[in-house]
């Protein structure tokens, strides 16, 4: 309201509203606190728009704006995050005893919509604040300030068709290397080329991640399956040298340990037990059934008594003895 621009309509032939340029009229500097750039702050531009005014010396001025302005993120849940963006509007220097703010409602238009962000609410209210006064009787005054804040949902199908899918998959990949058996040398490299082929994408998709001192559950999700995928390398050459490395170190002769690896799981994983590896060496040797069980009972009894491999070539013969204790140690290798 400007009370030096009213007129009685009535000394004019009815005429209560004219058209009139910004740079007419006094217009206050409306700042944006919050501006990126400190030239763009004062969103009152003379040079855009035209003036509405009206004969009760109600001065209308609309404008439409395009503003970057800084708003604090927390990417805790990214991508799955909510956000609230607050707009501080206020005058340059002007105490609310000359001009305040009112804020008369807030709306949200079905055009105001982005690719990346829902839009959830928009409020405002108006506060008072201090400032530096820069006359000398005053050190500070009030000055009123419009607060809008902007609550936002982040759409989150981008980041898990470019991140988390592929991402997933590459991690699958990896520990699908432990179906093949242990002597296949492919193992080994196929494990690395996934780290490598991770490590790659990760580099090419950094972009897409927001750049904070915190961490998001997508960036601590990404960072466990290239650990997990860095793990196949080493698990792969530690069951290979299970399977066919030094003989010397036995496995242990626990019984608990044993049945765990050779009978139990096994079973849970739809392999072969000892017992039917056990079957198919002697097949192989033509050892008779009565021979079978005796040779079994007597493999287990010489794993619990750790006797030594003289003492299993007495009672098994060096052939047949030297195949168990390779499917012995192989079985476990498969089971891991």
């Amino acid at each position: 309201m400007d009370y030096r621009l009213k007129w009685d309509p009535d000394e004019y032939d009815g005429l209560d509203l004219i058209v009139v340029d910004p740079d007419q009229v006094w217009l206050p500097k409306l700042m944006i606190f919050n501006a990126v750039a400190s030239d763009h702050a004062n969103i009152v531009d003379k040079d855009e728009g035209q003036i509405l005014l009206e004969s009760t010396g109600q001065v209308n001025l609309g404008l439409q704006i395009l503003q970057s302005t800084q708003c604090a993120l927390r990417i805790e849940y990214f991508p799955y995050d909510q956000q609230v963006c607050p707009f501080f509007f206020g005058f340059q220097n002007l105490p609310d005893s000359i001009a305040r703010l009112e804020v008369t409602g807030t709306a949200i238009y079905s055009y105001n919509t982005t690719t990346q962000w829902d839009i959830l609410e928009l409020t405002g209210n108006v506060s008072s604040g201090f400032i530096p006064d820069m006359t000398s009787k005053n050190k500070f005054d009030n000055v009123s300030v419009a607060t809008f804040c902007l609550f936002l949902k982040r759409h989150p199908n981008y980041y898990i068709g470019t991140l988390i899918i592929p991402s997933t998959c590459l991690c699958l990949l990896a520990f699908m290397t432990f179906l093949a058996p242990p002597d296949c040398g492919e193992r080994v490299s196929v494990g690395v080329s996934m780290v490598l082929g991770l490590t790659v994408f990760q580099l090419l998709m950094s972009d897409l991640l927001p750049i904070s001192n915190e961490s998001s559950i997508l960036s601590d999700y990404l960072s466990t399956n290239f650990i997990f995928v860095v793990l196949t390398v080493p698990l792969s050459l530690g069951n290979m040298n299970l399977a066919y490395g030094d003989r010397t170190r036995d496995l242990p002769r626990w019984k608990w340990y044993r049945r765990l690896f050779l009978e139990y799981l096994p079973a849970v994983l739809f392999t072969p037990s000892l017992s039917q590896r056990l079957s198919n060496i002697r097949r192989t040797n033509k050892v008779t059934p009565q021979q079978q069980q005796l040779q079994l009972e007597d493999l287990e009894q010489t794993k619990v008594n750790g006797k030594t491999d003289e003492e299993k070539t007495k009672v098994k013969g060096p052939d047949v003895t030297e195949k168990i204790d390779d499917y012995d140690h192989q079985e476990v290798s498969y089971v891991t």
